[in-house]
């Protein structure tokens, strides 16, 4: 599943991001404004045409026989493109902007995890695991929520708590090799092979650009052996 699939509508019919809210068209009948509104289209062609080039950052989209539903986009969308990409809606209006506030340390770590952790599951490039990144970091309550309900679908867990890293966090690995065993920073053979996979502490680690920690093994892990120390 690329980026855009995600972001913008799942496999669930949802958006990545959207949220229901309260409906506002329930028991509307004829003359309620949900229901004139292609009328008005129809009678203003005018005003249609420029209500269309309005963009937003976020769209409330009305239906006919369910909840509103919350679209965020990046870029901002028009409104004709927002209608165009949700061709059951019978209106869409714009979300205020809302003042934004950066995440604290907590959650930015649990954002950039929860990105790296969905992205090695949905296979994403590294310039969408980075576009991601700096969208979520831009807006953390609606992010948090978005990647939790993602990482729920996935069944990931993740252990905040839990510092080690694998062989595959690690610039280090080359391949199947550890680089830092070929230049004798760590006690293994230099032709060494780890299981890439495997959390552990290593005093040749070497954090990647997805890693919010960028202290190397010895500065995160001062009690490891180094080779040679008794």
């Amino acid at each position: 599943m690329t980026i855009t699939a995600l972001i913008r509508k799942r496999e669930s019919g949802k958006t990545a991001n959207a949220n229901p809210a309260k409906s506002a068209n329930d028991g509307q009948g004829e003359g309620e404004p949900l229901a004139g509104l292609a009328a008005l289209a129809l009678a203003n062609p005018t005003e249609a045409k420029t209500a269309n080039a309005v963009t937003s950052w976020g769209w409330l989209l009305h239906f006919a026989n369910r909840e509103p539903l919350e679209v965020y986009c990046n870029p901002d969308a028009t409104h004709a493109e927002i209608l165009d990409s949700y061709p059951h809606a019978l209106a869409a209006e714009p979300i205020p902007e809302r003042a934004m506030r950066n995440p604290t340390e907590a959650e930015a770590l649990e954002l950039r995890a929860l990105v790296l952790a969905i992205s090695r599951i949905e296979k994403w490039t590294a310039n969408e695991v980075e576009w991601v990144r700096a969208t979520a970091l831009a807006d953390p309550d609606g992010a948090l929520t978005c990647y939790r309900s993602i990482a729920l679908e996935h069944g990931i867990i993740l252990q905040m708590d839990d510092d080690r890293r694998t062989c595959g966090q690690c610039v280090n690995l080359a391949g199947r090799r550890c680089l830092a065993a070929w230049r004798g920073e760590v006690v293994a053979s230099r032709s060494y092979e780890p299981v890439r996979d495997l959390p552990r502490r290593c005093e040749g680690y070497a954090p990647g650009t997805d890693d919010p920690d960028k202290r190397p093994g010895l500065e995160r892990w001062p009690n490891l052996i180094q080779k040679g120390d008794e």
